[in-house]
């Protein structure tokens, strides 16, 4: 009777004990001792992959060692194994690719084969990939480059793997900036949940801007809060860079008074050291300041504080002039 390879597997040998060591022969089905030459078991079953491909069948070189088809992709709705043929029935591979994927399934296929190509330019990691694919499948059938690259740009924020517009963008240059700014704007309200994520990585980040700009601890928590809150409800497309920085300054005008002489860091220091221009810095901080009741902390909200209203008016009352 033929005997379970794993668990049946003899660790010392009955004659000469811990001195021999057993070595097992899986060709042959037998476990012998290399101390004594006794076989300690001549019937095994080995559970180890068979080396076995009919691809290479008659090709000497450069066999592929794999027993089976491809591995089944989990995002797929017909997750089952494949068929693989010989490599010059090109018409059989056709024909089993047609009648066995359904047509959201080559839809999705067509679609992980850009991201393949994407992740590997940017050398992406498999979790950006993963979560590239689950977004790919809420899209229903909106594939594209384009989109896609705003896929990867999304699933890059959720795994922490921080990549600009302005890097993505290099994979085709057909497209501007702004066309995948618009995109990614255009699937944050169709996918509101992938809208923003909140990470670690921007913790880390906020805390680095801070200390270069010599905030106390206070002030970096006070940014810290209002990113995350801003993070959650501004829906338009921002550079992690210029969302910090806008909240930087948000929180540094709101401590900012003539009476206890602070030195804070003015608007041009922020942009500096953030890595953005002025003017989108400007543009930032007034979005966050128009939504500043939500995402700001309660103790700048009391009427002891006037200062919002006064931020308020000094910088949306101008804007409001100008459309008039």
């Amino acid at each position: 009777m033929l005997r379970n390879f794993r668990n049946s597997r003899n660790t010392t040998c009955p004659d000469c004990k811990e001195k021999g060591i057993i070595i097992c022969d899986t060709s042959e089905g037998t476990q012998i001792c290399n101390g004594c030459g006794m076989v300690v078991e001549s019937k095994i079953l080995s559970e180890e992959q068979e080396w076995r491909n009919f691809q290479n069948d008659g090709q000497s070189k450069n066999t592929d060692r794999n027993r089976v088809g491809e591995v089944s992709d989990i995002w797929l709705e017909n997750n089952l194994t494949s068929t693989t043929f010989i490599k010059s029935s090109k018409k059989l591979q056709h024909l089993n690719m047609m009648t066995q994927i359904n047509k959201n399934d080559q839809t999705l296929i067509s679609a992980f084969n850009i991201l393949k190509l994407i992740c590997d330019t940017f050398f992406l990691r498999s979790n950006v990939i993963e979560r590239a694919k689950e977004i790919t499948k809420e899209l229903q059938n909106r594939i594209n480059n384009l989109n896609m690259l705003a896929v990867v740009y999304l699933a890059c924020r959720e795994a922490g793997h921080i990549k600009s517009i302005k890097e993505l963008i290099t994979f085709d240059r057909s497209y501007k900036e702004k066309d995948l700014g618009k995109t990614i704007n255009k699937l944050k309200k169709v996918l509101p949940s992938r809208a923003f994520v909140y990470n670690e990585n921007i913790s880390h980040l906020i805390y680095s801007l801070s200390n270069r700009l010599q905030l106390s601890i206070d002030l970096i928590e006070a940014i810290e809060y209002v990113v995350k809150k801003a993070s959650t409800l501004i829906t338009t497309s921002h550079r992690l860079n210029s969302l910090c920085g806008g909240s930087i300054h948000l929180i540094v005008e709101l401590n900012t008074n003539e009476e206890k002489n602070m030195k804070l860091p003015n608007l041009s220091q922020i942009a500096t050291v953030c890595g953005v221009t002025t003017n989108t810095l400007k543009t930032t901080f007034k979005e966050l300041l128009n939504a500043a009741e939500y995402i700001i902390p309660k103790y700048y909200l009391s009427e002891d504080n006037p200062k919002l209203s006064m931020l308020k008016q000094k910088y949306l009352s101008e804007d409001k002039r100008k459309k008039n």
